[in-house]
C-alpha cells in the first residue's frame, strides 16, 4: 500500500470520495497510509462489498462474512456513512440525503455499477449493513438448497461463476444457464478460453441454452423457491424452474450527479475522463472504478489501478515532477468454475483448472482484498 511519502502534508487538500467500493476503499487507504492529505470517504453502507466473494456466499453459509469489509475499519473517522444526494460544484459541496454538507478542494466519483442480486446486494438493499447482508446470503442459500431446478438468466461472468456454485455445491440439482450471445463469460477472451468455459459446465453437469432471450423476466419471482414457474424465450420454449436468478442488467451509478455534469456523462451514464482520470470539462472533479468511460473490463483490480495512479499522480503534483498517463493494460480474467478450479486468461495465455483454484477459485480474492485494505478477512 506504499510508505509514507516524503512530500508534505498537503494542508489546502480535501479529497472528498464519494462511493466505497473498490476503488474508493483502496484508494482512501492509500492517502491516509501515505499521510497525504485530509481525505473523507462517503458510502450509504457501513461497508466494502466484495461482490467477487458474493456468489459463494450464495451456496455456503457464512462466507458472507468475507463479502463485507467495515469501511469504519478502513478509514476510521475518514468515512462518513451516508448518500450523497447532489453535488454543488460551485461551491464544492457534498450534500447528502441528510441534509449534512461536505465541502473538497478535489472531488472523486467511485460510485460504481448496480446490477442484479446476488451479484451485487446494492440493487435490493442499497443501504445493506453487515449485519443485514450477511443474513440477506444465508437466507438465499436457503432459497437456492430448496430449489431442485434453478435457471440462471445471462452468461457473463457472474451467470457463469453461480452457475459452477450452485452445481458444486449441490451436485443433484438441475442448474439451466441462459445466454442471449453465442459465447460465455466476456466477447474479449480467446476461443479456447470461451470452449473450456463451456467444457468445465458441462462437466459439473449444467444445461447452457446459448441465443436465447427470456421474454417473461417481469412476471417471475426471482430470487424465491417457488415451484412451478415456467421462463419462457423469445423463440418459444419454456423452462420449467423452482428458482430463477437474473444475471444481467448492469447500470452505472452516477444519477446523483446528472445535473451538475451531465455535459460530462455519456449516453451510458459513465463519466468521461482523460489520462489522469480527471472528469472531462469538470476542474477538480474525478473518476475511478467502474463509472468511468475508459474501454477495458471493469474488474475490481484496475480500480484498484485507478486509485493507485491517482494517488501517485496528486503526489506528483505536489512534488512538482511528472504526472504518469493511465494506459489500460493488457487484458485479463479468471473465471472459477466453483471452488476446484476454472479457467482465465492472463497476458494472452491460457490457464487451467489448477492454476485459476491456486490464483480465485480458493478464496475468491478474500485475502488480498481485505489485505490491501490493511485488514484481515473473518474465519468462516
Amino acid at each position: 500500500m506504499g510508505a509514507v511519502t516524503s512530500v508534505p502534508f498537503q494542508d489546502d487538500m480535501h479529497v472528498v470520495i464519494v462511493g466505497g467500493g473498490y476503488g474508493g476503499a483502496y484508494l482512501t487507504t492509500l492517502l491516509r497510509n501515505k499521510n497525504f492529505c485530509k481525505v473523507t470517504v462517503i458510502d450509504p453502507k457501513d461497508s466494502m462489498i466484495h461482490c467477487v466473494a458474493a456468489l459463494r456466499a450464495c451456496v455456503q453459509k457464512g462466507y458472507a462474512k468475507k463479502v463485507f469489509v467495515p469501511l469504519k475499519e478502513i478509514a476510521g473517522d475518514s468515512f462518513v456513512r451516508g448518500k450523497a444526494a447532489k453535488i454543488d460544484h460551485e461551491n464544492k459541496t457534498v450534500i447528502l440525503e441528510s441534509g449534512v454538507k461536505i465541502t473538497y478542494t478535489h472531488l472523486v466519483i467511485a460510485t460504481g455499477t448496480v446490477s442484479p442480486f446476488p451479484g451485487k446486494i446494492v440493487s435490493t438493499h442499497p443501504n445493506v449493513s453487515i449485519e443485514e447482508g450477511i443474513k440477506v446470503y444465508d437466507d438465499f442459500v436457503d432459497e437456492i438448497a430448496k430449489s431442485n431446478h434453478v435457471v440462471c438468466v445471462g452468461g457473463g461472468p457472474v451467470g457463469v461463476e453461480l452457475a459452477g456454485e450452485i452445481k458444486t455445491e449441490f451436485p443433484t440439482h438441475e442448474v439451466t444457464l441462459i445466454q442471449s450471445k453465442n459465447y460465455l463469460g466476456s466477447e474479449k477472451l480467446k476461443t479456447d478460453v470461451k470452449e473450456a468455459i463451456v467444457t468445465g459446465l458441462e462437466e459439473l453437469g449444467v444445461k447452457i441454452m446459448f441465443g436465447e432471450h427470456v421474454q417473461n423476466m417481469n412476471e417471475l419471482s426471482l430470487n424465491k423457491s417457488m415451484q412451478g414457474q415456467v421462463v419462457k424465450t423469445e423463440s418459444g420454449k419454456g423452462i420449467v424452474a423452482d428458482l430463477v436468478i437474473s444475471c444481467v442488467g448492469n447500470r452505472t451509478n452516477t444519477d446523483f450527479c446528472k445535473d451538475v455534469f451531465g455535459s460530462s456523462l455519456t449516453d451510458s451514464g459513465q463519466l468521461q475522463v482523460d489520462e489522469f482520470f480527471q472528469v472531462k470539462g469538470q476542474e477538480g472533479v474525478y473518476a475511478i472504478g467502474d463509472v468511468t468511460n475508459i474501454v477495458e473490463e471493469k474488474l475490481c483490480y484496475v480500480a484498484k489501478y485507478h486509485a493507485e495512479y491517482l494517488t501517485e499522480n496528486w503526489i506528483a503534483d505536489a512534488s512538482d515532477s511528472k504526472r504518469k498517463p493511465y494506459v489500460p493494460g493488457d487484458f485479463m480474467m479468471l473465471v472459477p468454475l466453483g471452488r476446484n478450479g476454472g479457467t482465465g486468461q492472463v497476458k494472452g495465455f491460457t490457464l487451467g483448472n489448477v492454476m485459476v483454484k491456486y490464483l480465485k477459485s480458493k478464496d475468491l480474492f478474500s485475502s488480498k482484498v481485505w489485505g490491501d485494505v490493511g485488514l484481515k478477512p473473518p474465519k468462516t
